[in-house]
């Protein structure tokens, strides 16, 4: 793939073509993406210190930072003539190679990429606990806790498998480790994605089946969560929750096709998919759960979601109605 170890800037000994990706960097385009990904930070910090939304504003941000560092390397590197130069004076630095192109934006930007929607899925399955108490706990096959305890494991094994697989295949690439590396690595990073996907996958499953169960039996439905319910910041969240689940979901079906077909294939070589399919996708989820914040939706320090209190305005309405 690249043959050029001594490469340190673009010349016609080391042409941009023979890059891994064979394109310079659209500056604009990269820099606009960074922007646009720091006010989702900005955001969520924000809103997630005002609502006390901790572990959700933890998941978000962690996505956000991946997402930052990746989008920042390939505006760097869009922006300079020394391919070496990328990723000066950031967390890059210490894994650039002595001798390659864009080794530290590259690694760098394969690892953000690449592991940042998966936070942004974990932080999702976080939302359902919220969404099923205020209809209703009960129509959920099994406790509505443990839906986001068994996403977020596999979530979290499917980044482990992806951090080490794109760093293996990463580093292989700007000749830190051998050729072979280079598929192992691949291939891990796959397994991960794919599990990544099955994830959601099982999560929407999970979801479909819990909607149709929770319409047959509107009679559970939590009373006093009504105000919440019938609102319409919640139907709102409803239809941004389905988006934000497609809109992570297309970035992962981008990187599974893109490293299915190799770092030789039309897929890794094509800015405008990169753009459309990696960056636009994950950015517009990123601002639903900016926009329209769970901690907007969901009223917190009150006792709305216990079943308890729901039973409680049950029996008093009954008792209204008999007298």
């Amino acid at each position: 793939m690249l043959t050029y170890a001594n490469c340190d800037k673009v010349s016609e000994q080391c042409p941009v073509s023979d890059t891994v990706f064979g394109y310079k960097p659209s500056l604009p385009i990269n820099a606009t993406l960074l922007a646009l990904f720091c006010l989702v930070v900005v955001a969520q910090v924000v809103k997630g210190t005002y609502y006390r939304t901790w572990t959700f504003m933890t998941a978000m941000l962690l996505g956000s930072a991946c997402l930052v560092v990746g989008e920042l390397d390939r505006s760097l590197c869009a922006g300079v003539e020394r391919w070496a130069d990328c990723g000066i004076g950031y967390s890059g630095r210490v894994m650039m190679a002595q001798n390659a192109w864009s080794h530290g934006g590259f690694v760098l930007q394969h690892f953000g990429l690449t592991v940042g929607p998966a936070f942004f899925a974990d932080s999702m399955y976080l939302t359902f606990v919220d969404i099923a108490e205020t209809y209703t706990p009960s129509a959920a096959r099994i406790n509505p806790r443990i839906y986001p305890t068994i996403s977020s494991t596999c979530t979290f094994l499917a980044l482990f498998l992806q951090t080490i697989g794109s760093l293996m295949s990463s580093t292989s690439i700007v000749n830190i480790l051998s050729s072979s590396a280079l598929r192992a690595g691949t291939t891990v990073t796959l397994v991960g994605l794919v599990l990544q996907l099955l994830t959601m996958l099982f999560f929407g499953l999970m979801c479909i089946d819990y909607h149709y169960r929770v319409r047959r039996a509107p009679q559970d439905w939590n009373a006093y969560a009504a105000p919440t319910r019938e609102s319409q910041r919640f139907v709102l969240f409803a239809w941004t929750s389905q988006a934000f689940y497609w809109l992570v979901g297309a970035s992962v079906v981008y990187r599974i096709a893109m490293l299915a077909q190799g770092w030789d294939g039309g897929i890794v070589k094509n800015e405008a998919a990169f753009v459309c399919l990696q960056g636009v996708t994950v950015l517009l989820a990123g601002y639903c759960f900016s926009a329209l914040h769970p901690g907007y939706v969901f009223p917190k320090g009150t006792d709305y979601v216990t079943q308890r209190a729901a039973l409680k305005v049950i029996d008093e309405k009954l008792e209204e109605a008999e007298a």
